[in-house]
């Protein structure tokens, strides 16, 4: 304990140094702002590269000015795709007004990919009239990232364009994927037909019809239960048994959380592990019984891991207890991890001594390390809660001596024996 604590302590000795580095890190100098400017404008196309491979992680509103300015007056192709790259890795909302202009000037395929990509993650409906322009354009990366793009700016209007060109047989094959998937994500319901019909369709790629299936489930239509659960417990492929599960979640409906429920009694341990993770999503409470004895009683690890984490993430009463037994009794590396995982946010003094027991009796070094550095972590507050649980025994030691005396000065009244009667016999 003492170990802990030392360790505790020199930590929060080196907060306020490691703070001041960090502010230091943190300050841009003026030559430095300078020369970086001077570079993006005077500079070569390989200096100015340097340069934003220099500044690209500084998100500081100075250096955002730098690479505003830079892709406004930017002429070179190359330069413009790193910057908009980078503009869309650092989310820039006040990046709106170039990006929409550049798309509007541009001829170059990679060039309004990129920016249409990057527009998308600005998640401003008013670029959709701008994008939807390159709806047809010559080049398949482009149309992708158009379709992309008003899937993730929920671009319901548009569905209607995306599900005709869904239907034509002209369509690339690799642009239906997006098509698919975008139908899905905007929810579009009139596109429950075709998407029924390339998910039942055992003549259509895996990766399509698993496209479709997870697009149904978005649809939230309950008409295609029966065909997912004919996919579920027919098909042996396991990303097409997978994707319906998912589709079950995304549902939502009682009716589904039966077939989830049901899926896990399956006798494949796979699809029980994918049931279970659906209903970990779900956070349903109907499914806590079930989970319970997934996690007590099924024969297969990934399913009793997958119940604990289920349980974890629902913050279930008593999971803690039976995950605390479970690591106790097992020597298996590949149960042990995951279940520590979960053993950390159960912190006391009967865990540390389950942990301190299995760190003894552990050979291998990476356990015993995470075992180690949880134990670490707990130092500090078992401190705090064993003192708390010492106060609390001493009051009542004292409380109880207290009744004691108490009892002890009560005057006992002493009984006066009662005069014998005499009976008189005639």
């Amino acid at each position: 304990m003492r170990k802990y604590i030392i360790v505790l302590i020199i930590c929060a000795m080196m907060i306020p140094v490691i703070t001041e580095a960090k502010k230091k890190n943190n300050k841009i100098k003026k030559q430095d702002l300078d020369f970086w400017s001077q570079t993006m404008e005077f500079g070569t196309p390989a200096q100015k590269k340097a340069v934003l491979k220099q500044i690209r992680g500084i998100k500081k509103p100075e250096i955002t000015k730098i690479l505003l300015k830079t892709l406004k007056e930017s002429t070179n192709k190359s330069i413009k795709q790193i910057l908009i790259q980078i503009l869309y890795d650092r989310n820039e909302k006040a990046a709106y007004p170039i990006l929409v202009k550049k798309l509007e000037e541009s001829k170059d395929s990679a060039l309004i990919a990129t920016a249409i990509s990057a527009l998308g993650k600005l998640k401003n409906k008013k670029a959709i009239p701008y994008i939807i322009k390159h709806l047809n354009h010559e080049n398949a990366s482009v149309v992708q990232a158009v379709i992309r793009t008003l899937g993730q700016l929920k671009a319901v209007s548009t569905g209607k364009r995306l599900l005709s060109m869904l239907t034509n047989v002209k369509t690339d094959k690799e642009v239906k994927y997006d098509l698919v998937n975008a139908l899905g994500i905007i929810s579009y319901k009139p596109a429950f037909k075709i998407l029924r019909q390339i998910a039942i369709g055992k003549a259509n790629k895996q990766y399509y019809r698993a496209f479709a299936i997870t697009a149904l489930g978005r649809l939230k239509n309950n008409k295609i239960l029966p065909d997912l659960y004919r996919i579920v417990t027919t098909e042996k492929n396991l990303m097409l048994k997978y994707r319906v599960i998912e589709a079950l979640g995304e549902l939502g409906s009682k009716e589904s959380l039966r077939y989830i429920k049901k899926a896990m009694t399956d006798e494949s341990h796979q699809l029980r592990t994918f049931a279970i993770k659906s209903a970990a999503k779900l956070k349903d409470k109907g499914f806590l019984k079930i989970l319970f004895f997934k996690l007590k009683h099924d024969k297969h690890w990934q399913v009793m891991i997958s119940a604990a984490q289920a349980l974890h993430k629902m913050k279930a009463d008593g999971v803690y207890k039976i995950v605390l037994k479970k690591f106790e009794n097992s020597m298996d590396a590949k149960i042990l991890l995951p279940l520590l995982e979960i053993i950390k946010d159960a912190k006391s003094l009967e865990a540390k001594k389950i942990l301190e027991k299995k760190q003894k009796d552990m050979k291998f070094s990476s356990i015993k390390d995470k075992i180690e550095k949880v134990l670490e972590k707990w130092g500090m507050d078992l401190y705090k809660i064993k003192k708390q649980l010492a106060a609390k025994k001493n009051k009542k030691n004292q409380n109880t001596k207290k009744v004691k005396k108490s009892k002890l000065k009560k005057k006992i009244p002493v009984k006066k024996n009662k005069k014998p009667v005499r009976v008189y016999i005639k």
